[in-house]
C-alpha cells in the first residue's frame, strides 16, 4: 500500500486505501479486501499517520468448533521523520525518510496489524455455549439428552484418596 506523499501539502489529509488480502500476501484465514482509513498530518519535517485497518478473516470456533467470518479491526499510528542522515532507531513506528522521498510503503505495518488483530480466543459469538462434553452435540443449535452434570474421569482417583482419607 503506497503512499504517494508528493501528491499531498502540508496539513491534514484523509486517506482511504485497499488491496485485496491475497496482494498483500495474507494467506488463510484472510480473505476480500483489507482496507485502512487513515489521517495523514504532513509537515516539513514529518508525517504522522493514524490508521485504522479493516479485514475479514474466516476461523473455527474454539468452543463448538464452527467455522464462521470474523470482522477485524487495530489501530495503528506511524511517524515519518524527514532527515538527511540515517539515524538509529529503536521504536517499531518511527522511520527516517530522505526529503527526497516521494512515496511510503505501509504495506508491512498493515499486514502486521491485521495479523495482531486475530483474537486470542476464537468464538463465533460471545453466548456461544459449545459442544456438549459426552456426546458432541452443538448446544447452540439445541439440548441433547446426556446428564447435565459431567464429571471428568481424569479426577475419579483422586476422589478414591479423598473417600479412603474421610474414612481413616
Amino acid at each position: 500500500m503506497l503512499i504517494k506523499i508528493s501528491d499531498y501539502s502540508d496539513g491534514i489529509h484523509d486517506l482511504a486505501l485497499e488491496k485485496k488480502a491475497e496482494e498483500l500476501e495474507l494467506e488463510e484465514p484472510f480473505f476480500g479486501k483489507v482496507k485502512v482509513d487513515g489521517r495523514m498530518d504532513k509537515a516539513s519535517h514529518q508525517i504522522y499517520l493514524d490508521c485504522e485497518v479493516l479485514s475479514e478473516a474466516k476461523f473455527i470456533c474454539d468452543r463448538c468448533a464452527e467455522e464462521y467470518i470474523e470482522h477485524l479491526a487495530n489501530n495503528f499510528q506511524l511517524i515519518y521523520l524527514i532527515s538527511r542522515s540515517e539515524e538509529e532507531n529503536e521504536d517499531e513506528n518511527v522511520y527516517f525518510i530522505n526529503p527526497e522521498t516521494t512515496k511510503i510503503n505501509i504495506s508491512g505495518d498493515v499486514i502486521e496489524f491485521v495479523k495482531l488483530s486475530v483474537p486470542m480466543k476464537k468464538l463465533c459469538r460471545d453466548d456461544c455455549k459449545g459442544l456438549c462434553p459426552k456426546c458432541g452435540t452443538n448446544l447452540n443449535h439445541g439440548t441433547c439428552d446426556c446428564e447435565n452434570e459431567y464429571e471428568n474421569p481424569v479426577w475419579e482417583k483422586l476422589k478414591e484418596i479423598k473417600k479412603d482419607s474421610n474414612k481413616s
